[in-house]
């Protein structure tokens, strides 16, 4: 009986401390989310802004975290907030924060001693997840078929995205604005910047759909994914390999890259991968 009650503790220990995490993610998420909504209140008045957009799709939903409508194009932007030194490119499904902390302990024996502890972490790459928020919007606004609509990723925190790889518009939060203010052509009249807003606002789910729906919608998509990749393993490192995109077409590359920068061309069988 003791052994059981034991175990039912630690159960409920368990759930709690992965509750607690859940929470603490989420909450860094919302003050990221408001730091940029302060950015964003710099804009000229000629730009509407919009917050928590979620949008049903093909797939199930997509949420995107402020949609900025303007005469002159759409931002779709999403908000990372994190600290220390960020690792990524494009190809990456996955992206890597290191934080480096220095500790330093109390004198003993006449000296003190310090130490470097290191966190690693790994996040679903911002490009592609900012690019499905662009498809989605293309798809929602029919209406527009010309009209640019721009994806965004942005940081906040003690964070350095100078070793990110990409051709994407990946920023700090105070170059956001900066950003928006280069688009000068005129593509939408002020009539119609405010009848997407009110559409965009319309179809807007965020507020009936649970997150956990949401979240199981994300697994579901990232499960398709990954097993509509190959079989084929890489000849250097074993690693499966992913058809993937580049200037000169379509190719194989390692699911183990940057580690690995195997690639090799698609053969005409291997089109469908």
């Amino acid at each position: 009986m003791t052994e059981l009650i034991g175990f039912i503790g630690f159960i409920v220990l368990l759930v709690l401390l992965l509750c607690r995490k859940s929470i603490k993610a989420s909450l860094k998420g919302k003050i990221g989310e408001r730091k940029v909504n302060n950015e964003l209140a710099n804009l000229p008045e000629e730009y509407e802004v919009l917050e928590n957009v979620t949008l049903r799709t093909a797939r199930g939903t997509t949420q995107i975290d402020h949609i900025v409508v303007s005469k002159y194009a759409i931002f779709a932007i999403e908000t990372k907030n994190y600290r220390g030194q960020i690792y990524g490119s494009d190809y990456m499904d996955q992206w890597k924060q290191i934080i480096r902390t220095d500790v330093r302990y109390g004198r003993k024996y006449g000296r003190s001693r310090s130490y470097t502890y290191i966190t690693k972490n790994t996040f679903y790459n911002p490009v592609k997840q900012a690019r499905g928020h662009v498809i989605a919007l293309q798809k929602f606004l029919t209406d527009y078929p010309k009209l640019p609509i721009v994806p965004i990723v942005v940081f906040t925190g003690n964070v350095n995205i100078e070793t990110i790889s990409t051709k994407g518009c990946v920023l700090y939060q105070c170059e956001l604005c900066d950003e928006i203010a280069k688009y000068h052509n005129v593509w939408l009249t002020a009539g119609q910047v405010e009848d997407i807003c009110e559409a965009l606002r319309a179809g807007n789910i965020s507020d009936i759909l649970p997150n956990r729906e949401h979240v199981r919608n994300i697994r579901h998509s990232i499960r398709e994914k990954r097993n509509a990749a190959t079989s084929r393993r890489c000849p250097r490192c074993g690693g499966i390999l992913y058809k993937k995109y580049g200037t000169h077409g379509t190719f194989l590359g390692c699911g183990n890259f940057p580690r690995c920068c195997y690639t090799e061309p698609i053969k005409s069988k291997d089109e469908d991968v």
